[in-house]
């Protein structure tokens, strides 16, 4: 189907990645923000952001679209590309896709009044991502750990899409894994997959047994009176966007080693997690086509 001109302006590998993807399925392609590596973004017309968003009639911008409310966020872009009015006119000329895009809104009155279609909360989007996160943590986890999974006691703190599947991943590993949430019914989900409970209330007392601890919950849920009473050998993943659900400088003080792994799919998957906002985004363009 015919889904008409797109552009793709600033992101990490997997946007080049993306652009590349839509310019293989026939479609005109414009991108930006590549030139650090323009290789990955191949056969698409590489421009400036500006140009970009002008020529094209769907625009796809990056998952967060800023981490500083100022410059889109482009890491292979060897200049910065400012979230200006002259970058929002142009963008209010076409329909625009964007991860998080409230970040986006908070930049300016202006931006805010953008139309922007979020395809980070598409329910294929949230299930295949959450599966990427955990591959990499679980990566992460063998790394840093100096003992196998096998038979370690682990918590994940947070039962959403990604906790549940990182307790689930953690299992068929052998770990002894208890998940902590807020919800009764995640409770009882749990319980019928053999999984261990604990409230965030009880955390500092029973916190000490657990080597390794993963949160996915988006409040600060490892506290310091959490992380005072946890092992110093323990390690802690932190899955969730900023500022993350760790007391990081207490962690700093107690010498306890803590990960804030932002972006995972796109740091050790890049290619699939291309493919998976390849897929979801065509889907929402098609849907407005019809």
């Amino acid at each position: 189907m015919d889904i008409g001109t797109i552009a793709v302006i600033g992101g990490d590998e997997r946007f080049a990645i993306l652009a590349s993807l839509l310019a293989q399925d026939g479609h005109t392609v414009f991108g930006a923000g590549f030139d650090i590596k323009p290789e990955l973004a191949d056969g698409v017309v590489l421009t400036d952001p500006l140009t970009a968003a002008l020529m094209a009639q769907s625009v796809i911008l990056p998952l967060p679209p800023t981490s500083d409310g100022i410059k889109l966020s482009a890491p292979l872009s060897y200049e910065d590309v400012p979230l200006d009015e002259r970058l929002c006119l142009a963008l209010e000329r076409s329909r625009v896709y964007c991860g998080m895009p409230h970040r986006l809104a908070a930049v300016s009155e202006r931006y805010g009044k953008l139309q922007c279609r979020d395809y980070s909360t598409q329910e294929s989007f949230l299930l295949l991502n959450a599966q990427l996160t955990v591959e990499a943590a679980l990566m992460l986890a063998i790394k840093h750990l100096p003992v196998s999974l096998f038979g370690t006691r682990c918590l994940v703190t947070g039962y959403g899409r990604i906790g549940r599947a990182m307790a689930l991943a953690l299992r068929s590993l052998g770990a002894e894994v208890t998940i902590a949430a807020r919800r009764e019914e995640h409770f009882a989900h749990a319980k019928t997959l053999g999984l261990g409970c604990c409230t965030y209330a009880a955390l500092p007392a029973c916190v000490e047994q657990y080597r390794l601890v993963v949160n996915c919950a988006d409040a600060l849920v490892l506290s310091s009176d959490v992380i005072a009473a946890m092992d110093s050998d323990a390690l802690i993943i932190d899955l969730a966007s900023l500022p993350g659900g760790t007391d990081f400088a207490f962690v700093r003080e107690r010498g306890i080693t803590a990960l804030h792994a932002l972006g995972l799919p796109g740091k050790y998957a890049p290619l699939s997690a291309a493919q998976i906002i390849k897929d979801t985004v065509t889907a929402m363009i098609e849907e407005e086509f019809h």
